[in-house]
């Protein structure tokens, strides 16, 4: 091949992983070798068309599929990690990952994604082992290297019986089943403080003020306006509601503390407003409902103890899904975030400190220009 030609070649192939990589449509190819044209370089007009980028694509997966399968066939042991998903023509996935030691170090890679013929245990055992055999590895790889499968905490999937682990452990009798870890937390928390009373009531509060915000442009173009005039920067309110629970809580509580101010003014304008036509009786009736919770001493309290909390579980969640976790890096994380909790039982956190010292001591109840309700709770904590 003409070396001009092949500069111009690897140039298009750059383009073409770029638009697989930023996950971008294959119309977007001739307009960006357009640009390169416009830029001074002149790629030609042979291959600038989607049909191009298509089999530039395919071969360049094909490449790094064969790579892939050379460096896994090389390791002495691999495992691998499996979650099913929907795409965007309501098809599930499997997609399968594989984890392998390089250069002393465990490495993360996608593997590959089969379609789900059934979304059971077997279709799932099925998918699996499919996409393990289009990767390029035999049962006797598999049976000689496999020794890890990790998944999550559905019974479909780590069932005793019935299991895709418990199947795959029929058939590779050195595997090992891990509940990600990562999932497993979420779990954890959400189960340990579903049941507070506390943490429910302040559900409501938070997916109220989200819900207010998030469905009236008018309310949200106001809550600016107060924010600007109180020199607040004011964060998008948020739900607690979700997928991923500790994310969404954070974020949640975050953004009431910081907004905590504008919020509760401008929603005693609207229960202190009687001519406010265009806000509704239901949502007058929520806004009354919400700065009554949030003027209590003890529900501002409940949230800063939250944010130390959640904090500190954030912070593991983000270590448990760090490529290169190692078993030994997830045993000093849950060490060090154990001590931690442990400690603010006797220290309060960063959050809870910074509100004790400006609220003060009682009869203190002034935070962010807001006067608090104190009394209710000196008098739970005195009957304690």
């Amino acid at each position: 091949m003409d070396q001009g030609v092949k500069d111009k070649l690897i140039k298009l192939f750059n383009i073409a992983y770029y638009v697989a990589k930023e996950e971008e449509p294959f119309t977007k190819f001739p307009k960006l070798v357009n640009l390169h044209f416009k830029n001074g370089l002149n790629l030609g007009i042979t291959y600038k068309n989607d049909h191009a980028c298509q089999t530039f694509i395919d071969n360049i997966a094909k490449t790094m599929n064969k790579s892939l399968e050379e460096k896994i066939k090389a390791a002495r042991f691999f495992s691998i990690m499996s979650d099913s998903s929907v795409d965007r023509s309501v098809q599930d996935q499997e997609i399968i990952y594989v984890t392998y030691i390089e250069n002393g170090l465990p490495v993360n890679v996608m593997l590959t994604m089969v379609t789900l013929q059934h979304a059971n245990s077997q279709g799932i055992l099925d998918a699996i082992m499919s996409g393990l055999h289009q990767a390029g590895l035999s049962e006797d790889d598999l049976k000689a290297k496999l020794v890890g499968f990790g998944c999550d905490g559905a019974s479909m999937m780590i069932g005793h019986r019935n299991g895709v682990s418990a199947r795959l452990k029929e058939m590779f009798g050195s595997l090992v089943t891990i509940w990600c870890v990562a999932h497993r937390l979420e779990l954890t928390a959400l189960d340990s403080m579903k049941s507070f009373p506390a943490l429910t009531e302040l559900k409501k509060s938070i997916n109220g003020i989200y819900k207010h915000y998030h469905t009236s442009a008018k309310a949200t173009r106001e809550l600016k306006t107060v924010a600007e005039a109180l020199n607040i920067h004011l964060v998008k309110p948020g739900t607690i509601d979700g997928t991923r629970w500790l994310p969404h809580t954070l974020h949640g509580l975050s953004a009431l503390i910081r907004n905590y101010q504008a919020i509760l003014f401008h929603l005693e304008s609207h229960t202190s407003d009687m001519h406010d036509r265009e806000a509704s009786d239901l949502m007058k009736g929520r806004a009354s409902h919400t700065v009554k919770g949030l003027k209590q001493f003890k529900t501002v309290i409940f949230v800063h103890l939250l944010l130390d909390i959640l904090s500190e579980l954030k912070d593991l969640s983000l270590l448990f899904q760090r490529d290169g976790l190692t078993l030994q890096m997830v045993s000093d994380g849950l060490q060090k975030t154990t001590l931690d909790l442990v400690a603010m039982k006797t220290v309060p956190g960063q959050h809870l400190k910074q509100f004790l010292d400006e609220v003060g001591p009682f009869p203190g109840n002034m935070y962010s220009g807001v006067q608090l309700d104190r009394k209710q709770w000196m008098m739970t904590t005195s009957t304690k």
